[in-house]
């Protein structure tokens, strides 16, 4: 089996995180946030990986620099 892009969404880091009470910017060191996403119906059943990089915003000396990244599996009506 392969893999198949099911997914792709851009958020801004700042607004999303500003939700969960931890506006921009964060206090270095170690964090945790949580976070969840509306996601189609039609994801069909089955074991996925989960990608998600944070970058710089698009503007500035570090433009789109990654700042972090994440890496998850998923399970889906399994």
């Amino acid at each position: 089996l392969g893999l198949i892009k099911l997914l792709s969404k851009k958020l801004d880091f700042c607004e999303e995180s500003a939700k969960v009470n931890k506006p921009c910017p964060l206090a270095a060191g170690e964090q945790f946030l949580y976070h969840s996403v509306d996601l189609p119906k039609e994801i069909p059943p089955g074991k996925y990986v989960v990608n998600v990089k944070v970058k710089n915003p698009p503007s500035g000396a570090d433009e789109g620099k990654e700042v972090t990244c994440l890496i998850a599996k998923a399970q889906f009506g399994v």
